[in-house]
C-alpha cells in the first residue's frame, strides 16, 4: 500500500533567516496531493524523519538558535494524528549548529550538527556541574547523542563528538562540514560524510558509557567533498557503503569488512563538465543526493545545475555499472524519496515536486510535477 500523506519542509526568507520556514502536509494519492496543513515554523526546516511506531515527526531546523538568547539549533518533535494533521509535542536544543540529520536508534537519538564557518555560532563544552551547556563563541559541528524518552521523544544530551580539521578549499572545505547522517539498523552503525575533510567517519554507542565513538573512517580523494552515503548488505555478511560528493560529481564505492572498510571504485554521476568553471563554483555541478532500491538493485543519484537525475546498476560485486543519465523537470534538486514504483524528488529553483514512474527494471521514465509553487523547497517525507 502506498504511503497516505506527504510532509514538506522548506527554508526560511534567508540563511539563517527568522521569519519564513514551513511544514506542510498533504493527502497523496496517485497524481495528485492535496494541502491538508500549513505550519508556521519561523525557521529554516533542514531535515526529518518519521518513526512510524511512535507516530513521532522528527524534525531539524537548519539555524543556529535555539531562543533569542540561547545559541544552539533546534529540533522539534510532532505527533501526525490519524487525520494528517501534525500537533507539536516539544522543541529542543540541538546543542550545536545548523542541525542537518536526526537518526532514532533504539533507546537513543542521534542528531549532526552541520557548524559554519561564521562568527558566533554554537560552541559546546562541559560547566562546573558536568552539564553540556553552549554559548556563542566560535563554529562547532558535531555529533550528539540523546536519550529517548519512553514515548519515543527527545530526551536528556548524553554525549557530543566534535569534529575538528578543514580541507583546502575556499567555501567547500573551510571548516568538516559534516552533510548526513545515515544510519544502518543492521550494524548499529553511523556513517557522517565530511565534506571538509573527504571522509566519511563511522561511529557507534558505547551502551556502558552511554557514549558515541569512533569506529573507522573511509577516506575518498582529496577535493572531492562527501555528502551523503547508503550502505547495501552483500550476500555473504559484508555490506557496500556508496558515498556521493558534492565538490566533485563521483560516487565511491567501499566494501566492508569486519576489519574495516576497502575503496573498491570511483565513478562520475554526470558525463558533461565545464572546462572553465572551477569546482568551487556554484555553476559547477555539484551532487546533492542519493538513493538506493534495493528491490531492483539499482543506485540513484542527483546533481545540481546538471539538473539530472543518473541510474547505475548494482553489480554481483558491489560495483556499479552506470545504465544512464536523464534530466529532470526541475532546477536544483535536493533530495529523493523512494516508494514502490514511485520516485519523488524535490527542486528548490523551480519550487516543484516531481512524481517519477519507474518500471519494471527500476529505470525512471519521464515525470511529471506533483506539487508547484512553493517558494524554498528543501524536504519531503513519505508516511
Amino acid at each position: 500500500m502506498m504511503k497516505k500523506y506527504m510532509v514538506i519542509g522548506t527554508w526560511a526568507e534567508t540563511y539563517n533567516g527568522r521569519s519564513g520556514g514551513e511544514l506542510r502536509t498533504y493527502r497523496y494519492e496517485e497524481g495528485t496531493a492535496v494541502l491538508v496543513q500549513r505550519i508556521y515554523v519561523g525557521k529554516s526546516v533542514s531535515k526529518f524523519v518519521y518513526d512510524k511506531e511512535y507516530s513521532l515527526l522528527y524534525v531539524a531546523c537548519e539555524t543556529n538558535y535555539h531562543g533569542e538568547d540561547m545559541p544552539g539549533g533546534e529540533l522539534r518533535v510532532y505527533r501526525m494524528e490519524n487525520d494528517g494533521y501534525l500537533k507539536l509535542s516539544g522543541t529542543y536544543n540541538s546543542y550545536g549548529g545548523f542541525p542537518v540529520g536526526i537518526a532514532p536508534a533504539e533507546r537513543y537519538i542521534a542528531v549532526l550538527n552541520h557548524g559554519s564557518n561564521l562568527a558566533k555560532v554554537c560552541l559546546t563544552h562541559r560547566n562546573e556541574a558536568g552539564e553540556i551547556v553552549t554559548e556563542f563563541a566560535s563554529d562547532e559541528a558535531n555529533l550528539c547523542l540523546f536519550e529517548r524518552t519512553k514515548e519515543g521523544g527527545i530526551g536528556p544530551l548524553l554525549d557530543r563528538y566534535v569534529f575538528k580539521g578543514h580541507g583546502t578549499l575556499p567555501v567547500f572545505q573551510e571548516s568538516p562540514a559534516p552533510h548526513d547522517l545515515y544510519y544502518c539498523q543492521e550494524k548499529k552503525l553511523f556513517y557522517v560524510p565530511m565534506r571538509g575533510t573527504d571522509e566519511t567517519r563511522v561511529f557507534c554507542i558505547d551502551e556502558k558509557e552511554k557514549s558515541m565513538e569512533p569506529a573507522g573512517s573511509l577516506r575518498q580523494r582529496a577535493q572531492t567533498g562527501p555528502r551523503n552515503a547508503v550502505r547495501l548488505a552483500g550476500e555473504k555478511g559484508d555490506g557496500y557503503v556508496y558515498v556521493v560528493a558534492e565538490i566533485e560529481p563521483v560516487v565511491t564505492v567501499f566494501r566492508e569488512c569486519d576489519d574495516g572498510w576497502t575503496k573498491l571504485q570511483e565513478c562520475s554521476t554526470v558525463e558533461k563538465l565545464p572546462e572553465n568553471i572551477p569546482v568551487t563554483s556554484f555553476e559547477y555541478p555539484h551532487p546533492s543526493g542519493i538513493l538506493l532500491n534495493e528491490e531492483k538493485k539499482k543506485l540513484y543519484t542527483i546533481t545540481r545545475t546538471a539538473n539530472a537525475v543518473t541510474v547505475f546498476d548494482i553489480l554481483s560485486d558491489g560495483t556499479l555499472a552506470k545504465e544512464r543519465e536523464l534530466s529532470l523537470a526541475g532546477e536544483n534538486p535536493r533530495q529523493m524519496v523512494l516508494a514502490k514504483d514511485r520516485m519523488f524528488v524535490v527542486c528548490m529553483d523551480s519550487r516543484n515536486i516531481l512524481e517519477i514512474k519507474l518500471d519494471e527494471e527500476g529505470n525512471p521514465e519521464p515525470g511529471r510535477s506533483l506539487i508547484q509553487r512553493v517558494d524554498r523547497i528543501a524536504y519531503m517525507e513519505l508516511i
